[in-house]
């Protein structure tokens, strides 16, 4: 796609909220929030627009 179609897509979509569950197995708890913490997902996503 150009990014004239990206664009203009990006324009037209309106703003979403997802809400997520994880489970995790017992006593995987820590090394599941150690594994998010350090991908840097966090920070990547709270530096998105329209992040609250």
């Amino acid at each position: 796609m150009t990014n004239k179609i990206i664009n203009n897509r990006r324009e037209k979509m309106k703003n979403i909220v997802l809400l997520v569950r994880y489970t995790t197995k017992s006593g995987m708890r820590g090394k599941f929030v150690e594994a998010v913490m350090a991908s840097g997902i966090l920070d990547q996503i709270r530096k998105e627009k329209g992040c609250v």
